[in-house]
């Protein structure tokens, strides 16, 4: 998929609801033969999710039915119907339940019409699945009331699922019902602003009670009582919660009120200009430097590194990747390349920034290292973020943020 595929996809979602682009540009959509539709996964060790499609069943699908699909995925994270499936008998009726509830929502609440889709009729819906459907309201049951709804009726078709559903245990680290896999998206939504979660809450009705950010990740299971461990979640979520669109002031001709001093003045009133703030200020693009230390200590985040300065969506930031010793070495994003192996240097990072960039300083710096090296005083160092693989901060400049990352996943 093309960065303008990746971003047309973004634009498009959009227009359903902003939670749907907002975890698309979190993700990374794979094509792959392990799937034979498409599925969502989350990788244990913190990786963007991925979006698994089969690629000759997306090659077929209309854009539409594309668009559908994605949001279907979304949808399951959404309603944590990992968690709330994994301890029921019936999982065959569970999938089927858990598609009545997505297909509905996405039809009555976020603007879908079914009849667009290819093979509609194929589809988990009231009609398709129950033979006698007149008394069922699908736009106001839960997922487990479709579930005992399902299981009590001997009548019912099981239909096509419109994607895989990796729900149970066994369907590895990237399964639905992972407790760690909801981690990122539950950071996500609680970034988003009780405003935001207000609405999407609103949007699903009853189901909001069960959304991921509820915390009810354990309904049903048998667990041994422990002492509580304070939740981990992956460093990538740093990033991307440093990493906000920001606004600012737009100054734009138009039509203003006069100066009071020349209230006496009649006739008409001249082109002035004026500051639109609040609602109407204009997003720019956040500057983002992202250093790599190109020692061997942190040798093994390159990968992880180089993909959540990938997965920012590039019309919100502008991303400058380089890697690092005593000097500084320029990335391409698009080319996963690493330069260096030197010695290590803080100092010469501020520098580069000031000989590279002018007077435009980042809004964010980021720093993966070990800690160890020369002493750096940048001039706004409130903006720099250093993610330390060791508890090494006596090059760290205060006022900076610090995290280490052994405190993560």
């Amino acid at each position: 998929m093309t960065r303008e595929e990746f971003r047309g996809m973004a634009i498009a979602l959009e227009g359903y609801h902003d939670i749907f682009s907002a975890l698309w540009e979190m993700g990374m959509p794979v094509f792959t033969d392990s799937v034979s539709t498409a599925a969502i996964v989350f990788s244990s060790s913190g990786e963007p999710i991925q979006f698994l499609f089969n690629p000759e069943f997306w090659a077929e699908l209309p854009s539409y039915d594309r668009e559908f699909v994605v949001c279907h995925e979304m949808l399951h994270v959404i309603l944590n119907h990992g968690f709330r499936s994994v301890s029921l008998p019936e999982q065959n009726v569970a999938n089927v339940a858990a598609d009545l509830t997505v297909n509905h929502l996405l039809v009555s609440r976020f603007g879908f019409v079914r009849e667009l889709l290819r093979d509609w009729e194929s589809l988990v819906w009231v009609e398709t699945v129950f033979r006698d459907s007149s008394s069922i309201p699908p736009s106001t049951l839960t997922f487990e009331e479709f579930y005992e709804l399902i299981r009590r009726s001997f009548r019912v078709r099981f239909c096509r699922l419109a994607d895989e559903h990796l729900f149970l245990p066994g369907a590895g680290s990237g399964s639905l019902s992972n407790p760690r896999a909801a981690k990122e998206v539950d950071a996500l939504l609680q970034d988003l602003g009780s405003v935001f979660l207000e609405d999407l809450a609103a949007q699903l009705g009853r189901e909001a009670e069960k959304t991921v950010q509820r915390g009810d990740q354990i309904v049903g299971l048998t667990m041994k009582v422990a002492q509580p461990v304070p939740a981990k979640i992956p460093w990538e979520a740093i990033v991307r919660r440093r990493c906000k669109p920001s606004s600012e002031p737009r100054v734009v001709p138009g039509w203003v009120l006069p100066d009071r001093r020349f209230s006496a003045v009649t006739g008409i009133l001249p082109p002035g200009f004026s500051t639109l703030t609040g609602r109407h200020q204009e997003k720019r693009r956040q500057k983002c430097v992202f250093f790599l230390d190109a020692s061997g200590s942190v040798w093994d985040l390159r990968d992880r590194f180089f993909a959540v300065a990938a997965s920012l969506p590039e019309k919100e930031y502008e991303v400058i990747l380089c890697s690092f010793d005593c000097s500084v070495y320029l990335l391409d994003i698009k080319k996963p390349e690493v330069k260096g192996g030197g010695g290590t240097s803080f100092a010469i990072l501020e520098k580069w920034i000031v000989s590279k960039l002018g007077g435009t300083y980042p809004d964010v710096v980021f720093v993966l290292t070990d800690g160890m090296g020369d002493v750096v005083r940048p001039k706004l160092p409130e903006r720099w973020h250093w993610l330390l693989t060791m508890n090494y901060r006596q090059c760290i400049p205060a006022g900076s943020a610090t995290y280490l990352l052994s405190n993560f996943l």
